[in-house]
């Protein structure tokens, strides 16, 4: 009851409030308005139009809106002359325009669009302190100290209906993420782990042998109707193959704790908290040098598939024993390759050159010079499979979250291999790629020297 003493209180004082706004008819109808438009439309961009459009329908008042896009970035974002900006040249605004309060300059009115208070902590990182924009009149010299008072508070509705759609974004955002990231734990986790029923049959075969091998040693031992050389002999047989079952015994316990290593690692990276608390991967960087501490690891991991499929594997990096070490997240970078392989595997077909059959996968590294910025060189890593190419209509489209090819036929997939790859790249400040290259198929991504180096440059960086 207390609750609801204390919000009847409330409603009161904000009757209270609108006698004394002694807003005029035509403002009261601009803040329905807009009250009944921002819930009517749901994107971001037609919010900013609805602001301006209510000035200008109402007041004949030109209007601006200015949004916080970037950290404390101030950007123009529509205006009631041209609609939507989009332009990057046209939304930049000098730093000076972030006003805490009104203010008045070279004619206009400068109206901060402030967020709700009680909410500020949940929004995303865009976004920094209350203000979240700025509301601009123009030609605002015949603006009542009523007039301004009214925007002002329009002002704060848009920043509330502001504030509101990006939470609303960012929730979104943040449940599509969690869904695609189960996605990439069944498909890189879950599904690969039904190997873990073949090393624990194999154990448990070893183990049964080892046991009868154990009762006939015995029985050996006890047995007086044969000669002791001949018993020695039978021994010595019973003996060799107790070894050779302890080492192959001793071969699957390697397999398994393999395996373990690499799922664990896999698990670390796919569970870590902070995803699922910021809704995006969050890289743990790490220096290593991906050739060995990745390429090489997920190779041995498929030597079996890759052995049983009778596919050759080729080194083909540029100066291998010059690779200096990379900033990136071993764990994401890892399961890349794990994909990358396994469909290589799934995907080979044998081809011909010059008579000669040819079935092999091969990884390598370039270094392209000057590719991000001047000095930033881009760091190109590939793996080849040979095979007809995909069709130039796919090529676009394989990396979309589950597409898969016309070349699949029957094998197992679900589509999410190449967007994870996609994504992690993504995150790392990275390109990908696929390109048609003799004999087979290129999948590639290429990495800046650090990502900080692209930081400031938005997206006018090179792509493949």
């Amino acid at each position: 009851m207390k609750r609801l003493y204390f919000l009847e209180k409330r409603v009161h004082q904000k009757m209270d409030d609108y006698e004394t706004y002694s807003f005029t008819d035509r403002q009261d109808a601009a803040l329905r308005a807009f009250f009944d438009l921002s819930q009517e439309y749901e994107s971001t961009e037609d919010l900013y139009c609805i602001c301006v459009v209510i000035v200008k329908a109402f007041f004949d008042l030109d209007a601006k809106l200015y949004a916080m896009l970037n950290g404390d970035s101030l950007r123009l974002v529509c205006t009631s002359h041209q609609g939507l900006i989009k332009s990057r040249d046209e939304m930049r605004v000098p730093p000076i325009m972030v006003y805490s309060e009104a203010e008045e300059h070279q004619g206009s009115c400068f109206f901060p669009v402030i967020g709700n208070k009680a909410l500020i902590d949940r929004l995303p990182s865009l976004c920094s302190g209350e203000v979240l924009g700025i509301l601009q009149i123009e030609d605002a010299a015949d603006l009542t100290k009523k007039d301004r008072f009214f925007f002002q508070k329009f002002a704060n509705r848009i920043g509330y209906a502001l504030h509101n759609k990006i939470l609303v974004c960012k929730n979104i955002k943040h449940l599509r993420f969690i869904r695609s990231l189960v996605k990439d734990i069944e498909h890189n986790i879950i599904v690969p782990n039904i190997e873990f029923k073949l090393y624990i049959k194999r154990i448990q075969s070893e183990v049964k042998k080892g046991c009868d091998l154990e009762k006939e040693f015995g029985s050996l031992l006890t047995r007086t109707d044969i000669k002791i050389e001949e018993r020695l002999k039978l021994l010595r047989v019973v003996h060799e193959n107790m070894s050779q079952s302890a080492d192959m015994l001793q071969k699957q316990v390697e397999n398994v704790t393999k395996h373990y290593k690499n799922t664990s690692l896999f698990l670390e990276t796919l569970l870590r908290r902070s995803h699922f608390e910021k809704g995006h991967y969050v890289l743990n960087r790490r220096s290593c040098k991906i050739k060995e501490d990745i390429i090489l690891p997920q190779l041995e991991e498929y030597a079996k598939k890759i052995k049983h499929n009778r596919i050759e594997v080729r080194d083909e990096y540029d100066s291998p024993d010059r690779e200096k070490p990379m900033l990136v997240d071993k764990g994401l970078l890892a399961q890349v390759y794990s994909n990358l392989i396994s469909n290589a595997i799934k995907y080979i077909k044998e081809v011909k050159k010059e008579g000669q059959s040819l079935k092999y996968i091969a990884y390598g590294r370039e270094i392209l010079e000057d590719y991000f910025l001047k000095d930033a060189h881009g760091f190109k890593y590939y793996l080849f499979s040979t095979g007809p190419h995909l069709r130039k209509g796919e090529r676009d489209m394989i990396f979309v979250e589950g597409y898969r090819g016309s070349n699949v036929n029957n094998a197992p997939g679900t589509g999410q291999g190449l967007y994870f790859f996609r994504e992690i790249v993504r995150v790392h400040g990275g390109i990908v790629g696929y390109e048609p290259v003799p004999y087979g198929n290129r999948f590639y991504f290429i990495l800046p020297p650090s990502h900080s180096c692209l930081q400031g440059m938005g997206k006018n960086y090179p792509r493949g």
